[in-house]
């Protein structure tokens, strides 16, 4: 009727991290990897401390041992400064075989020598003669996907603003 009494699996606790990303790679999407030390059940005495009636002579009676990994991570194209990406079961082991915790990483995205981004914009400057803003004329734009054609009309002047659609960063939602 009522049962044996069961241990309780409980899941892991969640851990978190910082990396710093070039800038390219949070807008285009990329990899990078993160050392850490995570917590995990001791393979000795899986969890209880214990060998026998002696302490366990591996985590010292703890049923934890720290270890250090190397993860590889996956960042979404239009990664923003600041941003969090949720990394499942890789925070420490859960106690008695339960799940592991979630790796919480922060991301912080170095900044461009040319480029700046605004919200999902992209903006950087780029010189023009004289001549091409008076006559008008096709220049290529340097952007974050490669050189693109891009005409400047007749009559324009000092820092005006041209838009290039299709060129910021992809929105992660």
């Amino acid at each position: 009727f009522g049962g044996g009494a069961r241990a309780r699996r409980a899941g892991g606790e969640d851990a978190s991290g910082t990396i710093e990303i070039p800038f390219r790679d949070a807008v285009l999407g990329g990899f990078a990897s993160l050392s850490l030390r995570r917590e995990k059940e001791c393979p000795r005495c899986h969890g209880t401390g214990r060998v026998g009636k002696d302490v366990c002579p591996v985590c010292r009676g703890a049923g934890r041992v720290a270890e250090a990994e190397t993860i590889r991570i996956r960042i979404p194209e239009g990664t923003e400064n600041g941003g969090t990406i949720r990394v499942p079961g890789k925070g420490s082991d859960g106690a008695r075989g339960g799940p592991p915790g979630d790796l919480f990483v922060t991301v912080r995205v170095a900044p461009h020598p040319y480029f700046e981004r605004l919200a999902d914009d992209i903006h950087g400057i780029v010189p023009v003669t004289v001549k091409e803003a008076y006559a008008g004329a096709e220049i290529d734009v340097p952007t974050i996907h490669g050189l693109r054609r891009a005409r400047i009309p007749p009559g324009s002047q000092g820092r005006q603003k041209f838009r290039l659609r299709g060129q910021g960063a992809k929105n992660p939602r």
